[in-house]
């Protein structure tokens, strides 16, 4: 599927990519806790893989960050 980069996930494909549960991604969409881009096409939330991969780096804690 296409996106703004090439590549647009469906909640279950974004939530395996992501490694959680899909239950997870649409808990986070509901709620905006942790805020995940999305889009919605029709009655679907998508999500670009850009959106995600943004998501994963600002999840990502330094050695020295977690003392």
């Amino acid at each position: 599927q296409k996106g703004e980069d090439g590549m647009r996930f469906s909640e279950a494909e974004a939530a395996k990519y992501l490694g959680v549960h899909y239950r997870t991604v649409r808990y986070w969409r509901v709620t905006s806790k942790p805020r995940v881009e999305f889009r919605i096409i029709g009655k679907r939330a998508y999500y670009a893989k850009e959106d995600l991969d943004k998501y994963l780096e600002g999840v990502v804690v330094k050695p020295e960050e977690a003392k």
